[in-house]
Parts: structure tokens; C-alpha cells; sequence
């Protein structure tokens, strides 16, 4: 049995260089965030998050965020959160906007005949179908050329104008397909055992990052796999 290779240390200036190649792959490009309400409600987290979009926005990324899904119809202070995350924004120099995302998405009902034999496609609407979430995403494109960070909060509607209770995380998905998102984060509690996500899935994997841990949404995109 041969002794195992010791790893070989980065040399100075390596990791740099590997964040910089990152950052210049994702310029001009769409990287989507979703944001939980424990980041919203902390003050130090919505300020992290705001460093780390406006990092991204030096380097020539395009960043939406996608706020939790505060924005019930019971949930008045959803609004308030997400203005809350765009004076963060404010204070980095960049220029935030929030939008419903019921502006830019809504779902539409499969019929049962065809939603009956498919695993589990879609959103759960309130009469018991699924629905597709369709994206019209016009209107980020726009923003994002202006120089804007867009800031969609749930809920969304079906094609009847019934509220649909879809979480940031199916927005975000939903939001990252119709942008051909270079990359997916979340800063939500987890999805579940599997880290599944209602709605079609992303094409691009998520990135998992614990809503404590803000400060490394950078460092995450740019070098997903650190040299040990």
C-alpha cells in the first residue's frame, strides 16, 4: 500500500486568478439570488447580501433577487422587507427596484387529464391542479440594461387571477430559466431532504448557502471548490 500524496498547496495568487476567471465568465450574464426573510429581517444580513450584488454588479454580472415568499396577502411588511434590501443596495451605489413577481410570472393550470400520469410538475394551485409557471421576462431585461438589481416578491397568480403561494425559491427557479441564468443561489432555509424545488426545475444546480451565511455568496460563485 503506497503512502498517500501529500496535496499540493495553491501558489500565491492561484485562488485570485480562479475567482477572476469565474468573474469574467459570468459577465453579462444573469446569476439569480433568492433571498429567506431571516436575511431580509437582519439588517447585517441585508447588507452582506447588498456588498456581495454590488461585487457582482462591479464585475459585470447581472444579479435578480428573489425575496421569500413574505409576500402573502396576510404578509403586509413584504414590501417593507424587500424596500429594506434595496436601501442596502442604495448604500453600495447600486440601484434596486422592486417588483411583484406576479408582474413577470404567472402559472398556468394543466389540465387534470395530463397533469394526472406527470410525477410532479408545477406548482400546487388552490383547486388541487398544477400549474407551469411562465416567465415573461421582458421587463428584467429592460431593468437589468438600465443598470437596475430587480427585487421580485412573491406571490404570483394563475390565468384566473387566484393567488398562488409559490415560495422564492419555485420564483427563482422559474425566473432562472427564462434568463438562461448562469448561476442559482439560494440564501433560504433548506428545501427538504432531497433540496427539491416546487415548479420546473433549474437548468443550472443550485448553490446551498446557509441564510447566516451572506457574507459568502461571493466566494461560492466565483470558487465553488476551494483548494483544501
Amino acid at each position: 500500500m503506497q503512502p498517500a500524496t501529500p496535496s499540493t498547496p495553491p501558489r500565491p495568487g492561484e485562488p485570485l486568478q480562479v475567482a477572476l476567471r469565474a468573474l469574467q465568465a459570468l459577465r453579462d450574464k444573469t446569476v439569480v439570488i433568492a433571498v429567506g426573510e431571516a436575511v431580509l429581517r437582519d439588517p447585517s444580513a441585508s447588507r452582506a447580501v447588498a456588498e456581495q450584488v454590488g461585487l457582482l454588479r462591479t464585475g459585470g454580472v447581472r444579479p435578480v433577487i428573489v425575496c421569500e415568499a413574505a409576500g402573502h396577502p396576510g404578509r403586509p411588511d413584504a414590501l417593507s422587507l424587500a424596500r429594506t434590501l434595496v436601501g442596502a443596495l442604495a448604500a453600495e451605489n447600486e440601484r434596486g427596484l422592486v417588483l411583484p413577481a406576479m408582474n413577470v410570472m404567472s402559472v398556468h393550470a394543466l389540465p387534470a387529464a395530463v397533469a394526472a400520469p406527470l410525477p410532479a410538475p408545477g406548482l400546487a394551485l388552490p383547486d388541487g391542479r398544477r400549474g407551469l409557471p411562465v416567465v415573461n421576462p421582458v421587463s428584467l431585461v429592460h431593468l437589468q440594461a438600465l443598470g437596475y438589481v430587480p427585487v421580485l416578491v412573491p406571490p404570483v397568480m394563475d390565468q384566473d387571477g387566484t393567488v398562488v403561494d409559490a415560495g422564492a425559491r419555485a420564483v427563482a427557479a422559474a425566473v432562472a430559466n427564462a434568463l438562461d441564468a448562469a448561476a442559482l443561489a439560494s440564501l433560504c432555509p433548506p428545501a427538504g431532504a432531497e433540496g427539491t424545488v416546487e415548479g420546473l426545475p433549474p437548468r443550472t444546480a443550485w448553490i446551498e448557502l446557509s441564510p447566516v451565511a451572506a457574507e459568502e455568496l461571493l466566494a461560492q460563485l466565483l470558487v465553488p471548490h476551494p483548494a483544501p
